[in-house]
């Protein structure tokens, strides 16, 4: 069996959700998304903004607990996909989350005042629906 993708990011977290437990295959699992704010330079002088959505599974959902939004991170994760009706999904399931400091130091955690996502926790906006069964 092959290794997984590995990548390692770092920026502000944009957003986070609340775990949620989904029921699969006879087990009851724990998953916990977050949008990590990724900004690139252009010609032009400004930001291009990214946000790019993570995943943490099971016990590893605890972990965004000693976080707040606004909070500069670095996230480790592994690139997953997987094929359903003829269409391809990648996944970016994160297993280590820490604060961004100089020399690794963690910084002190101030709570922030607004900790929702920007669309009141839905995955998409109103006019899409969600329809990938699981």
């Amino acid at each position: 069996m092959s290794k997984p993708y590995e990548i390692t990011a770092s920026g502000n977290l944009l957003e986070i959700h609340e775990t949620t437990e989904r029921t699969g295959k006879g087990r009851t699992y724990r998953e916990r998304e977050f949008v990590l704010e990724k900004r690139k330079p252009t010609k032009g002088g400004k930001d291009w903004v990214e946000p790019i959505k993570f995943r943490l599974e099971g016990d590893n959902c605890d972990k965004l607990d000693n976080f707040n939004v606004g909070q500069e991170v670095e996230v480790r994760a592994d690139v997953c996909g997987f094929a359903y009706n003829g269409k391809t999904y990648v996944n970016l399931k994160a297993w280590s989350i820490t604060h961004a400091g100089a020399d690794g130091e963690r910084r002190e955690v101030k709570p922030m005042r607004n900790t929702q996502p920007r669309n009141g926790g839905r995955p998409y906006p109103d006019d899409r629906e969600d329809d990938i069964p699981f």
